[in-house]
């Protein structure tokens, strides 16, 4: 049967769902090649060597910056706790241990404990002389 536009009768709505389909795939195909020809980078990881024993932790420049970001302004000049716990002092560091590392924590809180390990050793060996 021929209807007045002409063309034979058709079912244009099996069409329409046939060239959806056909677009989606197309679309996830092109997706597809599109990524394979991205190039993930590889992940760069920074490894820093562990601070031994053996390796001497300046006070003033590696610890006194942690506690200043830390323990300002109370702990430093001009603040409530300065008297009695100066950290700008590197015998306060070590002679209280137990507080200061319980309130740092990570990378800091391990330079911390070696800079106190580091420093009762060389104590004691100076006691043992």
């Amino acid at each position: 049967m021929v209807i007045a536009s002409g063309f034979p009768d058709r079912n244009f709505k099996g069409d329409q769902k046939v060239m959806k389909v056909v677009l989606f795939l197309c679309f996830i195909a092109l997706f597809v090649l599109l990524g394979a020809g991205v190039k993930k980078p590889s992940p760069v990881i920074a490894v820093e060597q562990p601070i031994g024993l053996s390796d001497t932790i300046d006070f003033a420049k590696q610890i006194q910056p942690i506690m200043v970001k830390n323990c300002s302004p109370c702990h430093f000049t001009g603040g409530k706790m300065y008297d009695k716990m100066p950290f700008d002092k590197d015998t306060t560091i070590i002679n209280h241990e137990n507080g200061i590392l319980k309130r740092i924590k990570g990378d800091e809180n391990a330079l911390l404990k070696t800079f106190i390990q580091q420093n009762k050793n060389s104590s004691q060996q100076h006691n043992d002389k």
